[in-house]
């Protein structure tokens, strides 16, 4: 299992280093991008660990439910209050309206 990781990680590193070269940014313009994404993912992990704990006599499956709930909802506030314009366009392209980027 050790192996599978280290062998995933090195794929990401080089996909991301592919990435970086074809959008042509150099590294501090690069990780800014990743920034909010890595923020909203390590605060959505902790909420879900933390109400998979605080909900360990619910039993497996509601425990499951509940902190993958956790999880997307935290990841969901968190992806909000980094952009907002990105929830004004998919609320307008949900509704067919305009966005409204004030």
């Amino acid at each position: 299992m050790f192996l599978t990781e280290r062998r995933s990680a090195a794929a990401f590193g080089i996909g991301m280093m592919r990435i970086r070269k074809y959008l042509h940014l150099n590294p501090s313009e690069f990780l800014a991008v990743l920034k909010p994404a890595a923020y909203g993912s390590i605060i959505m992990s902790i909420a879900g660990v933390a109400v998979k704990y605080l909900t360990v006599h619910t039993g497996a499956r509601w425990n499951a439910v509940l902190s993958i709930s956790a999880a997307i909802v935290t990841y969901g506030i968190v992806s909000y209050f980094n952009d907002k314009n990105l929830y004004a366009e998919i609320k307008a392209n949900f509704f067919n309206t305009r966005p409204n980027f004030t």
